[in-house]
């Protein structure tokens, strides 16, 4: 049984949200978005891709941002990161691998996440963690 909520009384966990971008907002800026000619997705649409390279915009990779919030609470975004293009390859060749547990990159936050923005802020190094997926 997980501990209640002092304010509602319905279980902590009732509390813990889950938000998912579709796209990074550079791709979400642009008139094809991810229909643009030349794009690359990992999977068969966005909402289920966790890479990304869109010719001219940029080279992106899912990861989880999990923020804490008062009263033991969370709310975890799935957030796209932009990535150097030259790493697609070797995140591509980890990504299902074992060694995907010890993936660390450099990227720039391609999301901008209310209220606080952040969107390019630039991250010195990034764990990928598994991604949601519904």
């Amino acid at each position: 049984m997980s501990p209640e909520c002092f304010s509602c009384g319905r279980p902590l966990v009732e509390h813990n949200r889950h938000v998912r971008f579709t796209l990074p907002d550079p791709v979400l800026d642009t008139p094809e978005q991810e229909r643009t000619s030349g794009t690359w997705m990992s999977h068969v649409n966005a909402y289920e891709s966790v890479m990304m390279q869109v010719p001219d915009v940029g080279t992106f990779v899912r990861a989880l941002l999990p923020v804490r919030l008062t009263g033991g609470h969370t709310i975890t975004f799935g957030v796209w990161i932009a990535i150097d293009p030259a790493d697609l390859q070797s995140v591509f060749a980890t990504w299902w691998e074992p060694e995907y547990q010890d993936l660390r990159m450099a990227g720039w936050l391609a999301n901008a996440i209310s209220p606080w923005g952040l969107l390019m802020s630039r991250t010195l190094e990034i764990w990928i963690w598994p991604t949601l997926v519904d």
